[in-house]
């Protein structure tokens, strides 16, 4: 197999090893050397954004039909699964990165049978939440069990069962880490976004849900300019407002003493 795509000249790579899938990173065409039209007619459009696009959806799903050889319902299921990891990840804004993680994350759920006995969209969204945090853009785990429409306790649940059955290392992630999502969907300016990561590296209160904790220095740190609500902060965490009161009341006085 060429390792560029032939659909877009992107760069190829392994997301399933044992089973020789490969996906382009850039187009995230997934096998792309038999996911080719036999016709001339023109492919399908690729997005071009640093999130995955909708029109990825189709591309994934043809991909692993070709791959797995659907021909059966237990296959169509895995082509489901990989369908609505495309789903999440739009709807969480992550990386390409990412979703290639969470699909070679999930293949090797499937290959060691966690799905079974399991909401698909529960294992699915906790397979989401790992990559996200392994790859550095962590999001909160209420967000993604909202987009999932799945109950948090059984995302979480399925997050542990993964980093068990998997061996995965999970980096612990900081209130730092969540601030450029947060921030981005607070719509706030990337000076005061710079600002609330730079007072999060420093030895300030951090305990408590990281996420909130991100979202007191946001809210601390607006002006009349760029002013949010406690209910628009705890939204943009997936906390209640009452958490960002507590923490804000917490570093209020110490977020004010850095220069």
């Amino acid at each position: 197999m060429s390792d560029r795509c032939p659909s877009c000249d992107g760069k190829i790579a392994e997301i399933a090893g044992d089973r020789g899938a490969v996906a382009c990173v850039d187009c995230g065409l997934v096998n792309p050397e038999t996911n080719q039209p036999e016709t001339s007619e023109e492919p399908p459009p690729v997005s071009t954004g640093e999130a995955s696009g909708k029109s990825d959806t189709d591309a994934i799903k043809k991909g692993w039909k070709s791959q797995v050889g659907v021909t059966d319902s237990s296959d169509e299921n895995l082509v489901e699964i990989l369908s609505l990891v495309d789903d999440y990840i739009q709807h969480m804004k992550l990386p390409r990165a990412a979703r290639l993680r969470t699909a070679e994350l999930l293949m090797s759920a499937w290959e060691r049978g966690l799905f079974e006995g399991r909401q698909k969209e529960a294992v699915t969204a906790g397979g989401v939440y790992a990559a996200g945090r392994e790859c550095g853009h962590p999001r909160p785990l209420t967000t993604i069990s909202n987009g999932a429409e799945v109950d948090e306790s059984k995302v979480n649940n399925a997050y542990r069962l993964l980093i068990s059955e998997l061996d995965l290392e999970i980096p612990i992630t900081g209130p730092e880490d969540y601030v450029p999502y947060i921030g981005d969907e607070l719509s706030l300016s990337e000076s005061l976004i710079h600002e609330a990561e730079t007072i999060l590296k420093e030895e300030i209160e951090r305990s408590g849900n990281p996420a909130g904790v991100a979202a007191s220095v946001l809210y601390l740190l607006t002006d009349d300019e760029d002013e949010i609500t406690l209910q628009q902060a705890g939204m943009a965490a997936g906390v209640s407002k009452d958490t960002v009161w507590r923490h804000t009341r917490t570093i209020r006085n110490l977020v004010c003493e850095i220069p």
